[in-house]
């Protein structure tokens, strides 16, 4: 049965992530639906897809579950994530799915969903979707005239690229700007928002292509956009992964400014015009402690959640924060969209470079970094992380390694069939020291005959 990560239903298609499962998703996805319409007639629900090979067959099999049982589907064709959760606004509909990996490789693919509201299901409204799955084979389907329809909405795209105009506050004139579309969802729209905002704009991987999508491209792999912004002598880069939910950036000399740090320049920025609500932002556990530190140098105060942009977005309502993020890429800014967005996340930090009159590589340059590596661990079960005492008892010697100053965060996660392991310390020989040995002990002891 499918189950539920950090970032809605993911897996490699038609193997862990099977068409009549996602078939039968669609079903209880329309049964959750029930009564909740917006109208007296049937739910309505909104669907948009990245370029992936399996993206058809993976629509088609969602779509037919749901209007099996009663719910008409607007197809969105070929769009980011955040203009999913902006239509379903937008379209007044009662809920939305994105059918995307996101960064994941091009055999994988999955299932975002969101409620009327644009934003993702929480856990309690994930586990009771996952209880309507268990007994999907005695839900009642529709039939006749009951049975829902599908139509299109095409002009949503151009709707979107406007509403992300009107949220970038003031001009990128002046600007050049190398954009990285990894052959996703963000192709054929991120150049005529950028181009729409004043920046000259080069394009890197623009068209959608399910066999290329984050091949050696995107927020992946940023070489290709460090070699052309240098290159083009650009100002900066941005690349994004497959869905566009979020984005990383290269400074104008071509060195990579990650999710941590540009979240750090937007909120120097709004809290110098006093746009900053509580002087607060929220990252997660992975964020770097020298962004916590750039922003606590500032009066800023951090909050940390568990890794996920919904944990993050739910932190944020809680606390009434405007920014926060991952160290990733995934960066929210309530005051102007209720969905982590990478096209205005780099609009945003786009502006606050054209505003300060500063290269890239001067705002980034203050921002303390603490040696910092993340080792992902494949081929192991992640069931026994937390059971097995000798892998316990390793992460308790690696920590004493680490010492006062350090960090180690070890979780399986939520969005691939590995665990990871992340360690902040005094030297990278350290860290590369204390991975190594933690590395061979999971595996030793989580391994199966699949582990690298």
């Amino acid at each position: 049965m499918l189950k539920f990560g950090t970032d809605g239903v993911r897996g490699r298609f038609n193997d862990s992530l099977k068409v009549q499962d996602v078939l039968w998703l669609g079903v209880a996805y329309g049964h959750l639906l029930a009564g909740q319409s917006r109208s007296a007639g049937r739910p309505r629900v909104v669907i948009g897809r990245d370029s992936r090979v399996s993206g058809d067959a993976l629509q088609g099999a969602f779509a037919a579950g749901l209007m099996s049982s009663g719910v008409d589907v607007v197809d969105l064709g070929v769009l980011p994530t955040p203009a999913v959760a902006f239509a379903v606004r937008h379209l007044k509909a009662d809920g939305a799915a994105m059918l995307s990996a996101s960064h994941n490789p091009v055999p994988d693919n999955g299932i975002k969903i969101f409620n009327s509201n644009g934003k993702k299901l929480n856990d309690e409204q994930c586990r009771e979707l996952e209880a309507l799955l268990m007994r999907v084979a005695d839900l009642e389907l529709a039939q006749g005239v009951a049975v829902g329809r599908l139509s299109q909405e095409p002009s949503i795209k151009e709707t979107y690229r406007r509403f992300l105009l009107d949220n970038l506050q003031g001009s990128l004139d002046g600007l050049k700007i190398v954009l990285d579309c990894a052959h996703g969802a963000a192709a054929g729209h991120a150049q005529e928002v950028f181009e729409g905002a004043g920046a000259s704009v080069v394009m890197l991987c623009n068209v959608p292509d399910g066999e290329k999508i984050n091949v050696a491209c995107g927020s992946t792999d940023l070489s290709q956009l460090s070699e052309a912004v240098r290159e083009q002598g650009a100002d900066m880069g941005f690349a994004f992964d497959g869905d566009a939910d979020r984005c990383l950036s290269v400074c104008d000399q071509g060195r990579e400014v990650t999710g941590d740090q540009m979240m750090v320049v937007i909120a120097s920025d709004l809290k110098e015009k006093g746009c900053l609500a509580g002087d607060r932002v929220v990252l997660t556990v992975m964020s770097n402690l020298g962004a916590e530190k750039a922003l606590q140098a500032e009066g800023i105060q951090v909050a940390r959640t568990p890794v996920g942009d919904r944990y993050v977005f739910e932190e944020m309502e809680r606390s009434g924060a405007v920014l926060g993020g991952e160290q990733s890429g995934h960066i929210l800014l309530l005051d102007r969209h209720w969905s982590g967005d990478g096209m205005l996340a780099g609009l945003v930090f786009a502006g606050v470079v054209a505003g300060r009159g500063k290269k890239v590589s001067e705002l980034v340059g203050s921002i303390p970094e603490m040696p910092q590596k993340l080792v992902n661990v494949s081929g192991v079960d992640r069931s026994r992380l937390e059971t097995d005492p000798v892998v316990a008892e390793a992460i308790k010697k690696a920590e004493e390694r680490l010492g006062e100053d350090g960090r180690l965060l070890v979780r399986p996660s939520g969005t691939e069939p590995l665990v990871r392991l992340m360690a902040e310390g005094s030297s990278m020989e350290l860290l590369d020291s204390v991975l190594a040995e933690l590395k061979e002990t999971v595996l030793d002891r989580l391994g199966t005959s699949a582990a690298v």
